[in-house]
């Protein structure tokens, strides 16, 4: 009995112990699975396309001793860059340097130099795209805000002018004031290049120019002319008020044999192609006031100027209380203390000086 009791006992420790390299082999097999599980459940996280930086940008801005500075950034394909700030009016300085896209979704401008010159230290800016739109390019600071510089895609700008931040009111409030002279914008697609950059000029002298950029590298065709308005002091919402530019030519060239009117009508701070106008008719030229493209820069920094000044400070009444009864008695006992305390101290020095 004894022996087949031993028997039973060894033989159960002995399947015990071959179970046991079954049961860490299957322990092993579920933890596979189970990572394998979790593998497959965790996706692994897709990188976010970066933005496409290579174009042709646009912006107009204040300047100190110009109407405006007309800019142009060119974002070249292979890596290199050049910026046209062109100071109406006045002069134009081009700036040249290479950029790189960087995988946080910015990109790194670094600027060489100019066209004659080298600059003895690079310029380093960092500028990302002001939403998912990828329109508005705008140059950040170390803290990832904006420094106010920026830029328009010209894509943009051809199907909608208005993308560049245009104020109709301070256009149209300008023009009431000083009258027609100014600088006007617009955006065209050009069929055979990058797109077509018009500036019209409207000069106090009743000279005109109409400028086309083709944003090619060449220089832009520059026609001149006279032009003619209403008067803008009696703007209504009834009477059309009008410009008419009359081009008779190529600038520093013969004039034609036959002039060219360009008809516009002011709508909405805007003026716009009529029917009777033998360039490009029926609204197919809108053209944008330099004031009105300006007149949001303006209004950011009155703001950042009026934030920068030290809050008023302001001055705190605190009505006299009048104290209890027993506290004022306790105040002049001690004062009548401190007197004759005074007084025999110094009466006591007094003697001590003989």
């Amino acid at each position: 009995m004894r022996f087949k009791l031993l028997l039973v006992l060894l033989i159960a420790l002995s399947l015990l112990v071959a179970c046991r390299p079954f049961q860490a082999q299957r322990a092993g097999i579920r933890a596979k699975v189970k990572q394998n599980n979790t593998q497959s459940t965790t996706a692994t996280p897709t990188p976010q396309a970066a933005p496409k930086f290579t174009g042709i940008y646009k912006h107009l801005s204040i300047a100190a001793d110009a109407p405006a500075i007309d800019s142009t950034l060119y974002l070249n394909a292979d890596g290199s860059f050049k910026l046209i700030d062109e100071y109406v009016g006045k002069a134009t300085n081009t700036e040249i340097g290479a950029w790189k896209a960087n995988p946080d979704g910015s990109a790194t401008m670094t600027t060489t130099g100019q066209l004659d010159r080298k600059f003895d230290k690079p310029v380093v800016e960092q500028v990302r795209f002001a939403d998912d739109s990828d329109t508005i390019l705008k140059v950040i600071d170390k803290k990832g805000g904006s420094n106010g510089s920026q830029w328009t895609r010209f894509d943009a700008l051809v199907q909608d002018y208005t993308k560049e931040t245009y104020d109709p009111k301070a256009a149209t409030k300008a023009i009431q004031t000083r009258g027609w002279a100014g600088l006007y914008k617009a955006a065209l697609p050009a069929a055979d290049c990058c797109g077509l950059d018009i500036t019209l000029f409207l000069n106090a002298d009743q000279s005109a120019e109409f400028r086309s950029d083709y944003l090619n590298g060449k220089a832009p065709v520059e026609e001149v002319g006279t032009w003619t308005g209403s008067t803008t002091q009696t703007m209504t919402s009834t009477a059309p008020v009008t410009v008419t530019v009359i081009i008779t030519g190529q600038k520093d060239q013969p004039k034609d044999a036959k002039s060219q009117t360009l008809q516009l009508i002011l709508q909405d701070g805007v003026l716009i192609t009529t029917k009777a106008s033998e360039i490009l008719p029926d609204g197919r030229l809108k053209l944008y006031s330099a004031d009105g493209l300006i007149a949001p820069e303006m209004a950011a920094m009155t703001d950042q100027t009026v934030s920068k000044q030290p809050p008023a400070v302001a001055t705190t009444h605190h009505p006299r209380r009048h104290l209890p009864l027993w506290m004022r008695f306790v105040m002049r006992l001690d004062q009548f203390f401190h007197r004759w305390l005074h007084m025999r101290l110094s009466g006591h020095a007094f003697l001590h000086r003989f």
